[in-house]
């Protein structure tokens, strides 16, 4: 039966695919993780879950045939940091061609919300790329297209990432920026991933956001919630340049032009959608 058949989570050990991973767990569907290292301790902490976890990387496609050996359906999600947005894009279409011969009959796309408009971001618009060579393939494709993690601005309050917290407020320069959090895009790509319907070729997106502050509103709700206020360090133009280009010019565009997904429909349609303080409550024990 096709419900037997197991998932392919490329990511597994990562936040979206490990996001993906609990939600298909919770629902009791067999489950396979591709990870470079299978004793790693995340990997390890999947498998004592249940998790098929293989061997192998996004550049092998070798690894990836024999990963998707059997599989119903694949969660794909690539990094663009670690390898920069050639390989990114290389890796995504890759693995679109490869389960398009292994007759995989769903993809869900880990994106971005703006993925197909023009926003002179590389690692945003090399996702409208892969899309548009996974919708090339004539795959029964979805794309989850989420707006920024809040798990990221958790990272931001850390003191030692102080200067990055910095990076999002002269970015944002007091505008307002939509959230979501990862475990709320797990879901619905699991959802996506299981959904009973005929399958039908073609791409469809879905746009995900849970929340809309400006900073001031970001660091009260991370003070009221957390009893402590984030430390921000203050720092020239030249500093934050030579510290985070790449970030800041991403924060820069969501200030400038940002998301504007109407937070009511979202909602209505998926009233669990997390709030920032809610999702606070829920992942700092306050």
């Amino acid at each position: 039966m096709i419900a037997d058949k197991p998932i392919l989570v490329t990511g597994g050990t990562g936040k979206q695919g490990g996001a993906v991973l609990k939600h298909l767990l919770e629902q009791g569907a067999p489950a396979r993780a591709l990870t470079r290292d299978p004793a790693s301790p995340k990997a390890v902490a999947l498998a004592s879950q249940g998790v098929e976890v293989v061997q192998g990387n996004l550049d092998d496609p070798e690894s990836i045939t024999r990963a998707l050996e059997g599989v119903r359906a694949v969660f794909a999600v690539q990094d663009p940091w670690s390898h920069g947005v050639p390989a990114e894009i290389r890796q995504g279409k890759m693995l679109g061609d490869l389960a398009k011969a292994a007759g995989v009959q769903r993809f869900v796309q880990a994106s971005v919300a703006a993925a197909n408009v023009s926003t002179n971001l590389p690692h945003f618009e090399s996702k409208g790329t892969i899309e548009r060579h996974l919708q090339s393939l004539g795959l029964d494709v979805t794309a989850v297209r989420p707006v920024l993690f809040m798990e990221s601005l958790l990272e931001r309050f850390e003191p030692k990432a102080v200067y990055i917290l910095e990076l999002l407020r002269r970015g944002l320069r007091g505008k307002s920026v939509q959230l979501i959090s990862v475990d709320d895009i797990g879901r619905v790509a699991a959802e996506a991933l299981l959904e009973n319907r005929t399958d039908r070729p073609g791409l469809r997106g879905i746009e995900l956001a849970g929340d809309e502050l400006n900073f001031n509103q970001i660091v009260e709700t991370y003070a009221r919630v957390v009893s402590r206020r984030p430390k921000v360090a203050y720092l020239p133009m030249i500093v934050i340049f030579l510290l985070g280009r790449k970030p800041y010019s991403s924060y820069r565009w969501m200030g400038a032009r940002g998301w504007h997904y109407d937070l009511a429909s979202l909602r209505a349609e998926r009233p669990w959608l997390s709030t920032f303080e809610m999702w606070l409550r829920a992942n700092t024990g306050n």
